[in-house]
């Protein structure tokens, strides 16, 4: 509760006579500072507002004009102090309004583009018309399907001529001549030169089959996928990388999901080494399988069986990734399926089943050195034809089970 007002002891003219001596046709010494009433005020500039003695006061409150809280024509209007401004303004009066106003309102340029800024946007950052500096598409000009045309025919239920080439918002949804569904972003396409994966020459075929991958190396782990398995692990090996387990092969498509369902939870849980992807400390976390890491990612349901059939609960991973022989059923088999024979797979077609045949030839590895070779290798071949493409099988007979090889083929 403020005090009763006692003139000449706590009355605005004693307690602040500087701002009583802005007192417009009223007596400041029969004012309380705390009074709440609205009075009119008189600047040095001559500017009359209306304002009350506590907001003057307590809140330092000034001239309505000279601050730029109202515009006052010919003094601190927009049309005064920025005319070039002013002279883009588009049904509105650019006298009405100050260059700190916060109001969206239309402009115009000179080549008769419209859009909606604030007036403080455009008078404290200079800016000009988005179209002319290439903020914004042209339709007919610079937008997408006007400039690449053959790029915008790509475009799957959005309208290319609403973006321009070098767009780097969100992702957009396209469909390759070939039928291909998927997303980029319209700079990626546009001046990246990136297309359809499924239809690249180079990179990761989802249409393919792939390898999950689990490697780690002094304190570091890290998961991926891949279409050529020798390649890419040749690669990391050279790099320190040592094998924790490998999984395939499998769909491409399934492949990619359980790895990017991988990745999104590291992130998640900002596991991810800086300048990395899909890398991680072993003092954040250390795994022994792609299938714990998977479950602790949260990928279950059919996906999280299929990761467990691949390597079984109980059957214990070794540095190589395999299993060890003595967990191993009597035969177990691997074909690595070459590009060329896939394609030629699908151009044979499946047979009168429904299935697609293929012929399978091995014969027992002399240049055995290890458990972990293979104890027979061999080719594999489209069934019945002779010229077809040629891949490679791998068979281990597990000498503890007993029986022989005889036995087995």
């Amino acid at each position: 509760m403020r005090s009763k007002l006692a003139p000449g002891v706590n009355d605005l003219q004693t307690l602040y006579p500087h701002i009583a001596a802005q007192a417009h046709e009223w007596e400041p010494s029969t004012v309380h500072p705390c009074c709440n009433k609205k009075l009119p005020w008189l600047c040095k500039h001559g500017h009359v507002w209306m304002m009350s003695p506590a907001n003057r006061v307590l809140r330092k409150g000034n001239c309505h004009f000279c601050s730029g809280k109202l515009a006052l024509k010919g003094f601190n209007d927009l049309a005064t102090l920025c005319p070039h401004l002013a002279s883009q303004a588009h049904g509105w009066d650019p006298s009405c309004y100050t260059k700190g106003s916060n109001k969206k309102l239309e402009w115009i340029c000179d080549k008769d583009h419209v859009w909606i800024a604030t007036i403080k946007y455009r008078s404290g950052h200079n800016s000009g018309c988005p179209y002319c500096s290439g903020r914004y598409p042209i339709k007919g000009e610079t937008d997408l399907a006007s400039v690449m045309p053959w790029l915008a025919k790509e475009a799957h239920g959005w309208d290319p001529s609403t973006v321009k080439p070098g767009s780097s918002s969100s992702k957009m949804t396209w469909k390759c001549p070939n039928g291909h569904v998927y997303e980029a972003k319209v700079c990626d396409r546009a001046l990246g030169g990136t297309g359809c994966a499924q239809c690249a020459k180079f990179g990761y075929k989802i249409n393919e089959t792939a390898w999950i991958y689990l490697l780690s190396k002094e304190n570091e782990q890290k998961i991926g996928i891949t279409n050529t398995w020798k390649t890419r692990f040749a690669r990391h090996r050279g790099n320190g990388w040592k094998l924790v387990q490998r999984l395939g092969l499998v769909g491409g498509d399934f492949a990619l999901h359980v790895e990017n369902r991988i990745k999104n939870w590291l992130k998640e849980k900002e596991y991810v080494l800086s300048g990395t992807k899909e890398n991680w400390s072993m003092d954040d976390l250390k795994v022994s399988s792609i299938a714990e890491l998977a479950g602790l990612a949260g990928v279950d349901g059919s996906d999280m069986e299929r990761l467990q059939w691949l390597s079984p609960s109980g059957h214990p991973i070794t540095p190589d990734g395999e299993t060890p022989m003595a967990n191993r059923p009597p035969i177990t088999a691997a074909i690595d399926l070459t590009a060329d024979t896939l394609n030629a797979l699908r151009k044979a077609g499946p047979n009168e089943r429904g299935n697609y045949s293929l012929d399978v030839a091995v014969w027992e590895n002399e240049k055995r050195s290890s458990d972990r070779a293979p104890s027979h290798t061999g080719t594999v071949k489209l069934k019945g034809q002779k010229d077809s493409p040629k891949s490679y099988a791998s068979v281990w007979v597990n000498a503890n089970i007993g029986g022989s090889s005889d036995d087995l083929f």
